[in-house]
């Protein structure tokens, strides 16, 4: 007796979580390449089954492929540990456990690298200036930071992004800027 085939969905499903894998953790415009390379693949794949098997393994085939991209893309976006988590997660020493919005602003522009890490910024106007903002105490995380002024004002969180090093899996590399700013009408 000769060894059983497997059935034809093993083989897409393991390329189909290979090339998944690849395309959320590239860097974009990698994540081109990586939909070329997969879609002649299953272009391959598929024709040498439909030679054996015939005309119906097309369909079955090119779903698989697609119902893996759409859940290893959602489980991506999903996952912790994105770059803004880990620099989140950085410690500052305020100079006061109460602080002005118009203080925080100039302590990122004037010593913001004593006090904040490099690339942060508070954004406020004039008649948010006076806001006081009450942190738990002098000695706290970015996060917590963040976290307080988000509570006690109407400033958010907004990270800017060349796009180089974008990736679904870890997301935009925020080294370029993090700010607390008046979000604008019509983005959320």
């Amino acid at each position: 007796m000769g060894k059983r085939p497997r059935p034809f969905w093993v083989a897409h499903l393991c390329i189909g979580l290979v090339f998944s894998l690849l395309f959320v953790m590239s860097i974009i415009p990698g994540h081109l390449v990586v939909i070329v390379v997969w879609l002649v693949t299953i272009r391959i794949m598929t024709h040498r089954q439909h030679s054996l098997h015939g005309s119906a393994i097309k369909l079955p085939a090119s779903l698989i492929h697609l119902l893996v991209l759409l859940v290893t893309i959602v489980a991506a976006h999903l996952a912790p540990g994105k770059a803004i988590d880990s620099y989140l997660k950085t410690q500052v020493d305020l100079p006061k456990s109460s602080m002005t919005l118009g203080e925080l602003q100039a302590a990122t522009e004037r010593f913001g690298r004593d006090v904040f890490p490099h690339g942060f910024h508070v954004y406020a106007s004039d008649d948010q200036k006076n806001v006081t903002i009450r942190f738990n105490t002098n000695c706290t995380t970015l996060a917590d930071v963040v976290s307080a002024v988000e509570r006690q004002s109407s400033l958010r969180l907004r990270t800017s992004s060349c796009g180089n090093a974008w990736t679904i899996l870890w997301g935009k590399d925020v080294f370029f800027s993090v700010s607390l700013s008046t979000p604008r009408r019509g983005f959320h």
